[in-house]
């Protein structure tokens, strides 16, 4: 892990402190009382222009709050009505006037610790907006103006502003005053306290006038100074700068402005730029605690004042043994203890009367002569608060005195030292230093020799005198801890910058990820996430959350601060989910996943934050993927229906995906790439023969809001880095445009269009079109990234990009509709061979556990975007069983030595582990996507559907009414004959009866596939009773014993009378003599009848190879 020091330098060069901001940099670090209680509040101002409030509120606020931005003041609302809210923000509006003008004020309660008693509408108009503001962080009168135009007549301008002046007076007394406002004013150069001389220019009338009102109430243009505004741009609107914001003089010391870019107003124009100004706002001007006396039994318990203030005796206190500590001081300190004993008895006592509030109400209701008990406990929060006041003011004198006393000290024994000049004093001044030293710090003995002493003008000293007193000034400065002036820490902070030039950008510690925020989040990934494109990891842990975070902390600490770092790793964690169901400490609680490259995950979780909370305003209804912890499968359903819908009525479709977040992919469209990638995107678009409509809703979406208006410039960094490395691009050979993506994303639906083919002439003969192609990169894609089309769409180059995409995948048939079913189930066969031995295997773990590792690693990657939205054609139906199957055998012993197989097919190992058919898991996956879409209300999937229905026989309604009577079959008794006759009407029917029984509905699926998994375990131990009693059959046994052992176990075949005694060897049998290369079952379950003919090829295979032996026919 990278040291506090490194960390502290960072990777870029730290901001440079300006040389008059010094002195108030050191006053507001002396000002500070407590950590808790600062006696100087910084406040952060806003003002702009904002054409039109409407619904920017929720995103203006949102950035404020990122930005630490305590006052918004916003002009042309154009709000219909003056209205007030209280909440987080207070917020004030006044009403415009024939739909222009309109003010309003924001303030946030939080920082400023406001209460909704303590601000007041002092004058409410659409030009002007005045709001007085009295709390304990905070005292002062905000005014939001908005002056005439510059091109009205001077008449109108000079009376305006007259009225300003006016009003200004009248507030004057209230307190302090800060305008924020569009002046539409031009301020020249000038050289006063209230004007300064940044960018100067030509000024106007109202300039003049603003210019006069400000020095006439001794009020400091901010924005005007060049210390204030170092480095920023001045300019609001276009190339001019009209607003403006007035600070009191004592507010504009440690003043500092933050750029305009760094705060989006969501203008359609972009003309306009806020003015940000952060200020320091002194302790005078913040209401301080009341010291009032409760009237209760509580008067021994608060403070009466100040020592000095005290009118009672008080014994003097005995002096402590520290020297420099003077009798005031002692008493303030005595003080200070009593101040501590009088809050702890006042906390406990709050404490019990916070537990016996019940009681005490109950008592208060029944006497009238008590006061009520919820006032007694408020009057002991009001003390309790009175005396944490008082203890923070007295900490704070203390400090003070002990500060003075220790440099008055000094002064004595350097004078003492200068008057005697005498060597042996050192010794009296060595030992009245040590009170000064703390335990285990290393003692500097003021008469070490130094190398060269210099005196204040620089020169060498060779008198033994001055010597002398340059050594005791030196180290008496050094033991006393005297602060350092202005000058030295402006020194200092060069010095540091110079040290640190050639690092970079401004680094921040805080904008780390802590401990806390790692681990919370790898609670926090998702469960059945699929694994990434590094393969087979290196190693695999078994921890906790908290142990996985510890272990992930070095790595992504490195990330954060390293931006060369690679964010892809091929080690993998195995961490144990806790399913916040039952009890902690039983292991079947617990989820079991498999996180390859798991670092890369946690550090774009923490970043994915802000920027997704902007996507719900803007974002389409069909953009699923811009949503947070949305179905993807909502989005690939609905492209391969609209597929189907097209084929079937004779339009042509095309659908454009790119395997990308939305979020991610916006952000590196709008700011980290040129704006000509949009159009060259929607030139593609225009020339597949896209609606106009469609490339209107994408080109607005495009260039929609930005994004990155909450993200600090650690995190833009971060993203750049994160944008480095591209999966694929996708470009055109004669339009000549080109866009990437991340490897790791989701999909995004860009644009799809349905035309009739008589509308389509040009799609067909179009160049650019066809010379459409995908240059996958050299990292592999984690999903499928394709060009899904129908028609003349380039069919070849669809194929090679799945084939690039699905490097497992090599045989030119599979590439179909199933490909991304048959590719997630290679991944997961290889996600989980490293656990094939040491865990799955393993006779020491559970049976159990074993299938819930199983079900948690294989099965949640296999059934991750399986092709659970279409019919599996023959040979991917015979894949997914033989590959779950696979993953089935990973649970039992091997038996491929042996010559008396156990489980000879995929039924067998299902009933051999206690797992589901694996047709089932289709059923269950299609069933529960059924009811999302339901209970989602996806209207636009819904309609698709119904006309693919209406169209086809084989639709995908027609498969769920197929999975709805393999719910009849195995819960006869919760879907009776009236209820199973009223669904398979329509599927109509089948969703109002799901969307007002959906818990019922899930549960019945779980019922269902338990009663099957039940029957296929009740099966395998039949037959495997009858192996075995065949396979320990000796000579001495009669065929009457075997006859009576077997006759209840006697299967009998339907084309010859002849019996068996098992399933198997019927199989066997009807293969050999009668031909029939299906699999015999004694249940037919509805809906798998495909699966079980995709078998068929293997049963064959195996009964040959088992049975035509006369030892095993025998």
């Amino acid at each position: 892990m990278p040291s506090l020091s490194q960390l502290a330098k960072g990777y870029e060069h730290p901001d440079v402190l300006p040389a008059p901001c010094a002195q108030a940099v050191l006053d507001d670090v002396t000002s500070i009382a407590t950590p808790k209680a600062k006696a100087a509040t910084r406040v952060c101002f806003l003002s702009a222009n904002l054409c039109t409030l409407g619904d920017k509120k929720p995103a203006l606020l949102c950035q404020a709050e990122a930005q630490s931005i305590h006052v918004l003041a916003f002009q042309e609302t154009r709000s219909r009505c003056a209205w007030q809210s209280h909440g987080r923000w207070f917020q004030f509006h006044s009403a415009a006037q024939a739909g222009q003008g309109g003010c309003s004020v924001l303030l946030d309660s939080q920082a400023l610790r406001l209460k909704k008693e303590d601000c007041v509408t002092v004058e409410a108009r659409a030009d002007l907006l005045c709001v007085h503001v009295k709390s304990t962080a905070f005292h002062g009168t905000i005014i939001s103006f908005h002056a005439p135009h510059s091109l009205k007549p001077e008449e109108e301008i000079r009376g305006w502003w007259q009225r300003f002046d006016a009003f200004v007076s009248s507030v004057q007394s209230k307190g302090p005053m800060v305008w924020l406002g569009d002046a539409n004013a031009r301020l020249g150069a000038g050289h006063s306290m209230c004007h300064g001389s940044y960018g100067a220019e030509a000024s106007n009338l109202a300039g003049e006038q603003f210019a006069s009102v400000a020095e006439k109430y001794s009020c400091v243009i901010a924005n005007t100074h060049a210390e204030i505004m170092h480095g920023v741009d001045h300019r609001t609107w276009r190339d001019r700068r009209l607003d403006y914001i007035v600070l009191p003089p004592a507010w504009v010391a440690g003043a500092f402005a933050h750029p305009p870019s760094c705060f989006d107003l969501l203008n359609p124009h972009d003309d306009h730029r806020p003015v940000i100004i952060s200020c320091c706002v002194p302790a005078a001007s913040a209401k301080q605690a009341s010291q009032r006396v409760g009237r209760y039994q509580d008067r021994k318990l608060v403070p009466a004042g100040r020592p000095r203030d005290d009118p009672r005796p008080r014994a003097t206190p005995k002096p402590p043994a520290r020297p420099y500590v003077s009798a005031t001081t002692a008493a303030m300190l005595q003080f200070r203890k009593e101040l501590f004993g009088r809050h702890r008895q006042a906390k406990l006592r709050t404490q019990l009367d916070f537990l016996s509030f019940p009681f005490r109400a109950w008592a208060s209701m029944r006497s009238t002569s008590q006061p009520p008990h919820g006032q007694v406990i408020a009057r002991r929060l009001h003390l309790v608060a009175v005396l944490e006041h008082g203890i923070g003011r007295t900490i704070y004198q203390i400090r003070a005195a002990i500060r003075r006393d220790k440099a008055h000290y000094i002064q004595q024994q350097v004078k003492q030292l200068r008057q005697h000049a005498d060597a042996r004093d050192f010794s009296q001044l060595y030992r009245s230093l040590r009170c000064f030293r703390t335990g285990g710090r290393k003692v500097m003995k003021p008469f070490s020799v130094l190398l060269t002493l210099k005196d204040s003008g620089g020169e060498l000293v060779f008198d033994f005198e001055a010597a002398q007193a340059i050594k005791a000034d030196h180290f008496g400065r050094m033991e006393a801890a005297v602060p350092s002036t202005a000058d030295e820490l402006a020194a200092h902070d060069q010095a540091q910058c110079q040290l640190h030039d050639s690092a970079g950008d401004p680094f921040d510690l805080l904008q780390l990820p802590s401990l806390l925020q790692i681990e919370k989040h790898v609670r926090q990934l998702p469960a059945h996430k699929a694994p990434g494109p590094s393969g087979v990891p290196n190693e695999i842990w078994t921890c906790a959350p908290a142990r996985a975070a510890r272990c992930w902390y070095g790595p992504v600490l490195k990330m954060h601060v390293r931006l060369t770092e690679p964010f892809r790793m091929s080690s993998g964690l195995l961490v144990a989910l806790f399913k916040q169901k039952g009890s902690p400490h039983l292991v079947s609680n617990y989820r079991s996943i498999l996180l390859l490259e798991g670092i890369g995950k946690a550090s774009r979780k923490s970043l994915r934050g802000p920027i997704l909370q902007c996507l719900a305003q803007q974002a389409p209804p069909l953009f699923a993927g811009c949503l947070p912890k949305s179905n993807l499968q909502m989005l690939t359903h609905y492209a391969q229906t609209l597929v189907k819908c097209a084929k079937a009525k004779g339009h042509a479709c095309a659908l454009h995906f790119i395997d990308v977040q939305s979020a991610y992919y916006a952000v590196y469209r709008q700011h980290l790439t040129e704006r000509e990638v949009d159009h060259s995107i929607c030139s593609i678009l225009s020339a597949m023969g896209v609606d106009p409509d469609t490339i209107h809703l994408v080109r607005s979406w495009a260039s929609g809001s930005p994004l990155l208006a909450d993200i600090d410039p650690h995190q833009l960094r971060m993203l750049r880095a994160l944008f480095r490395c591209p999966a694929f691009v996708l470009a055109t050979r004669e339009l000549n445009a080109a866009c990437t993506a991340k490897a790791f994303c989701k999909a995004l639906v860009l644009s799809f269009s349905v035309s009739p083919f008589g509308q389509m002439t040009y799609l067909y003969q179009s160049g650019p079109r066809r010379q459409l192609t995908l240059k996958p990169s050299l990292w592999q894609p984690a999903a499928t990234s394709t060009l899904c089309t129908h028609g003349e769409l380039c069919a070849s180059t669809t194929r090679e990009a799945r084939l690039r995409s699905s490097l497992l995948l090599t045989a030119k048939d599979l590439v179909r509709s199933s490909v991304v079913c048959l590719g997630a189930l290679a991944r997961a066969k290889h996600a989980v061979v490293p656990l094939a031995q040491p865990v799955l295997r393993n006779t020491d773990v559970p049976e159990h556990v074993r299938r819930l590792v199983l079900s948690s690693l294989g099965l949640s990657v296999a059934l991750h975007n399986v092709g659970i939205w279409t019919s599996l054609p023959d040979n991917a139906m015979n894949a997914w069983m033989n590959g779950i199957g696979d993953l089935y055998r990973l649970l039992a012993p091997e038996d491929r030595h042996t010559h008396h197989p156990d489980c000879p097919d995929v039924r067998s190992v299902a009933g051999r582990c206690g797992l589901p058919y694996p047709a089932t898991l289709l059923t269950e996956q299609r069933l529960l996507h059924f009811m999302r879409i339901v209970v989602q209300e996806r209207v636009e999937l819904w309609d698709l559907l119904m006309v693919e229905f209406s169209c086809s026989c084989y639709s995908w309604l027609h498969l769920v009414l197929q999975d709805i009577a393999f719910l009849r079959y195995w819960q006869p008794r919760v879907l009776t004959a009236d209820c199973w006759d009223r669904l398979v009407q329509s599927p109509v029917e089948l969703m109002v009866w799901v969307s007002d029984h959906s818990r019922v509905f899930r549960r019945l699926i779980a019922r269902a596939i338990d009663a099957q998994s039940k029957s296929l375990r009740h099966w395998y131990l039949r037959q495997k009773e009858v192996r075995v009693a065949a396979a320990q059959r000796s000579p001495a046994v009669t065929s009457e014993s075997c006859e009576a052992r077997t006759c209840d176990l006697c299967v009998s075949c339907p084309d010859c009378p002849l019996t068996f005694g098992s399933v198997n060897a019927l199989a066997a049998h009807q293969a050999l003599q009668h031909g029939a290369i299906k699999l015999a079952r004694q249940i037919t379950m509805p809906g798998h009848h495909r699966g079980l003919q995709a078998s068929a090829g293997r049963m064959h295979s195996i009964t040959a190879t088992n049975w035509r032996h006369p030892r095993r026919q025998g």
